[in-house]
């Protein structure tokens, strides 16, 4: 499968885990893409060994999968509500 710029995608989780139903690539890098999600215009970025375009990297002891499960935008967004609500 090749990806090149305006390719559209379905069904894809972004670099933190998050599903999008419907996006368009953005730009194509070595080990990643950008793209936009067209229902809600957001902007992400998708490793390629997600799609299958390329074999998952060796990081070394960096472990990405779980980094994927600690930094899930719902853990972002509650810590932004804590945030904001104990500043005077």
């Amino acid at each position: 499968m090749k990806v090149k710029k305006g390719s559209k995608l379905r069904n894809v989780e972004d670099l933190y885990g998050s599903k999008h139903k419907q996006a368009k690539v953005i730009n194509v890098y070595e080990n990643t893409l950008s793209a936009s999600d067209l229902k809600t215009g957001e902007n992400f970025i998708i490793h390629k060994y997600d799609l299958g375009l390329i074999e998952k990297p060796r990081y070394g002891k960096f472990n990405l999968d779980y980094c994927k499960r600690v930094g899930k935008p719902s853990t972002f967004d509650k810590v932004r509500h804590f945030v904001s609500g104990n500043r005077a």
